[in-house]
């Protein structure tokens, strides 16, 4: 069996309305014809069809790819852990499923990686250099800074930004750092930053093109504050790591 080049995973969460026209434009691009590309959907516990609508398109465009149906609701982070898990690819890659960053920008984090230039690739919307034709409101905006402030205070990663939706792996790194996830939900990009940082791993910012998509389902204050206290409960997890792995 020849073992892919690439793996894409694509965690959906019911992504009903937009799934088909993401596939098409994947298609579109050419991305998925590079290098033998490993596209991997994996569905979140939708509630509106999503997996269905994705198969169905799928076949219409002769595309192949798998749909991994979680049987519950688990989590960007679980899903893009199962994803990991399933991939086979020497570079892995995970992208959100409205393509905020177009597929420009995917095939430039499988370059770096696969150039050697890092274990990890990092897509950053706040680099200088990042450009941002549709932004999110200022609520959105404000609160993402005032959670990497809370990042940087609690000593988790110096990285500018930390939460941006597509990030590239090492097929090693990844299936190393997913391996035993604890933050599957709003803080575990931090997590796995964290990890790898920590870990050795080369870790490089990237800045992109990013087109925010707003999504009714997100409520940036609770969510705020959800994520906020995740990433202090992450905290105590990395610290009680580091003291017992001194403990030894």
């Amino acid at each position: 069996m020849t073992v892919p080049a690439r793996s894409l995973i694509i965690p959906m969460k019911d992504e009903a309305t937009r799934i088909g026209s993401t596939l098409r434009a994947l298609q579109a691009s050419g991305i998925l014809e590079e290098q033998p590309t490993e596209l991997l959907l994996v569905d979140d516990g939708s509630t509106d069809g999503t997996p269905a609508i994705a198969e169905d398109v799928l076949r219409e465009l002769d595309l192949a790819a798998r749909v991994i149906r979680l049987p519950r609701n688990v989590g960007k982070g679980g899903a893009i852990q199962a994803g990991v898990a399933a991939s086979t690819g020497e570079v892995v890659a995970f992208s959100d499923a409205d393509l905020s960053a177009p597929p420009s920008a995917i095939e430039a984090t499988y370059e770096l990686v696969e150039a050697g230039k890092a274990d990890m690739v990092v897509t950053t919307r706040v680099h200088p250099e990042s450009v941002m034709p549709v932004k999110p409101s200022n609520t959105r905006r404000y609160g993402g800074k005032a959670l990497n402030i809370w990042i940087r205070a609690l000593g988790l990663t110096d990285l500018n930004d930390t939460q941006c939706g597509l990030k590239a792996y090492t097929g090693d790194a990844a299936r190393t750092l997913y391996a035993h996830l604890r933050a599957k939900r709003f803080a575990f990009d931090v997590e796995v930053i964290a990890r790898a940082e920590r870990a050795g791993y080369t870790v490089l910012e990237l800045p992109i093109e990013w087109s925010h998509v707003e999504a009714s389902r997100v409520r940036p204050f609770r969510d705020g504050v959800r994520m906020a206290l995740d990433v202090l409960w992450l905290r105590w997890l990395l610290w009680r790591d580091e003291r017992s792995s001194t403990a030894r």
